[in-house]
């Protein structure tokens, strides 16, 4: 996590996305080390307040993402982690919004 975190450390960073569930484990470290915030972005139904959502194609078909309306504002500059890119759909549902 240090590693991506001097990586990202002067980039003005103020919020980390991580996608469920193992953007969870290696997201919230990285906001921890540089001191940001940092946001879930959650299958359908597991966010407790008003979320948006989008959509997104996956190899065998589709699914859907969601996060909470005020996680983000706007002037936040945001880093995305997640575990792996194999079609690149999941970081295509988060550029949407």
């Amino acid at each position: 996590m240090n590693c991506w975190s001097n990586v990202t450390r002067d980039t003005g960073v103020t919020k980390v996305v991580g996608t469920e569930a193992r953007g969870f484990l290696f997201g919230a470290p990285v906001a921890l080390a540089l001191g940001v915030g940092f946001v879930p972005v959650r299958k359908p139904g597991k966010l407790p307040r008003a979320t948006l959502s989008e959509s997104y194609e996956l190899e065998y078909g589709t699914d859907k993402l969601e996060i909470h309306t005020d996680a983000i504002v706007a002037g936040d500059k945001v880093l995305v982690v997640d575990d792996l890119l194999a079609t690149g759909g999941t970081i295509e549902a988060h550029r949407h919004r």
